[in-house]
């Protein structure tokens, strides 16, 4: 509890869970990595889900000609500071021929 305080200063909520198990809820993105940091460098047994913010999605492009570059789409999103992971081109599951977008 004084570890809390004195990192988030009241920007969380606790609840107790059974099984000796506390919940921590930070009210804001900021006390979340704050409180994250902390608990990381005490070495404390704790899990955490991952921040909204830092989710990843899956977005799906259509109206695209087959023949359009998946390079220049990855640089295209790229360029709006979105991380990307893969692109792909959807294929025709018998010929394997790239279907139109």
């Amino acid at each position: 509890m004084k570890l809390l305080e004195d990192v988030a200063k009241g920007e969380y909520e606790i609840k107790v869970l059974q099984g000796d198990r506390v919940k921590i809820q930070p009210k804001s993105a900021e006390s979340y990595s704050t409180i994250y940091k902390e608990l990381k460098a005490k070495d404390t047994e704790f899990y955490s889900y991952q921040p909204k913010l830092d989710r990843s999605f899956r977005v799906l492009l259509k109206h695209l000609h087959q023949s359009t570059n998946k390079e220049d789409i990855k640089i295209a999103i790229e360029e709006l500071h979105h991380k990307v992971v893969n692109v792909w081109n959807i294929q025709n599951s018998r010929t394997k021929q790239a279907l139109p977008m």
